[in-house]
């Protein structure tokens, strides 16, 4: 897992070629398919 000051770094430097909502949109589709995926499995048990 990332940690939140790496996420912040990465969006930091993507700043240079990538909107900061763009990057925000991408990261908060990873956390909830994480999410998604982390339930189904503990269901599956």
């Amino acid at each position: 897992m990332y940690s939140a000051d790496s996420l912040r770094v990465v969006a930091y430097k993507g700043g240079d070629f990538l909107p900061t909502w763009l990057v925000a949109v991408v990261i908060s589709a990873v956390a909830v398919l994480m999410l998604v995926l982390a339930l189904r499995r503990k269901n599956e048990q």
